[in-house]
């Protein structure tokens, strides 16, 4: 059993902008609202029409319950945490891991240690071949934060990136993003440049990991569009399907997208905190 943790959840959220390709239509905010559950969670609610977003942050853990989520990893991921040669980068895994597995039995209502997982040819976790798709997830992390997406058999994709200000963000953008990604960034001012090369970045990753391909797909084939906070777009792949992608509500010095295939989903964010 792992150590009591609680989670501070955040309400629904509908987006305050809905960006269509072609078009701007305005949606009607829905305050935020706070309140408190026990972790692990049982009997996790997952509506079909929802986008479940979890924050983590690892520099909140208590390191005492770094035991109990270990036991409730599989010997593959064991043997991943074991090849980290930071100690703090091990920790993160775990934590990462540890916490998917118990979110995922919430929301299907089975013992963490009974799932198993497979990867696709681009590295994007499911399950194995044979168990329940009814929830499907992805996971992205960097440095502290972690973020988890889940929603009801529609495909997810996640990412959050800390904003590096030391990165050639115009450099980066001329090899990775489209040609117009490319000349909308040039037009940005000095200031602004980095927060928006990372929410450019977080969009495509999200976008391209619902799609189960990621990066190595290649960044440049898809042009994304500029999104507020609260905002959201609506995508097409390039084999047709229709995607949302949402911009979230991340921490200071940090940016973070999702994505879902379909269309009219609400955006529930929670953050999950030891305490």
């Amino acid at each position: 059993m792992v150590q009591a943790l609680q989670i501070t959840l955040f309400g629904v959220i509908r987006p305050r902008r809905h960006v269509h390709v072609g078009g701007l239509v305005t949606a009607t905010p829905v305050t935020m609202v706070r309140r408190k559950i026990s972790f692990p969670a049982n009997g996790l609610q997952l509506r079909a029409n929802e986008l479940a977003v979890w924050t983590v942050d690892v520099a909140d853990f208590d390191t005492s319950i770094t035991d109990s989520l270990i036991r409730t990893l599989s010997a593959s991921e064991i043997l991943r945490a074991n090849r980290f040669k930071k100690p703090d980068d091990k920790c993160r895994y775990i934590y990462a891991r540890g916490v998917l597995r118990h979110l995922l039995s919430g929301y299907l209502s089975l013992d963490p240690v009974q799932l198993n997982f497979a990867y696709n040819d681009y590295g994007k976790p499911g399950f194995a071949c044979g168990e329940s798709p009814t929830v499907c997830f992805n996971i992205s992390h960097s440095k502290d934060i972690i973020l988890l997406a889940f929603a009801a058999t529609r495909p997810v994709g996640v990412d959050v990136e800390e904003i590096n200000h030391k990165s050639r963000v115009e450099a980066l953008a001329n090899r990775f993003f489209s040609t117009e990604e490319s000349l909308a960034l040039a037009l940005v001012p000095p200031g602004g440049k980095h927060e928006s090369f990372f929410e450019t970045w977080t969009q495509k990753e999200a976008f391209l990991k619902a799609q189960g391909t990621g990066i190595s797909n290649g960044l440049n084939h898809s042009t994304m569009v500029s999104l507020g906070n609260n905002s959201f777009a609506v995508l097409t792949s390039s084999s047709g399907e229709t995607y949302t992608v949402y911009s979230l509500a991340a921490p200071q010095g940090y940016k973070a997208c999702a994505a879902v295939q379909g269309l009219e989903f609400e955006l529930a964010q929670h953050t999950l905190e030891l305490r």
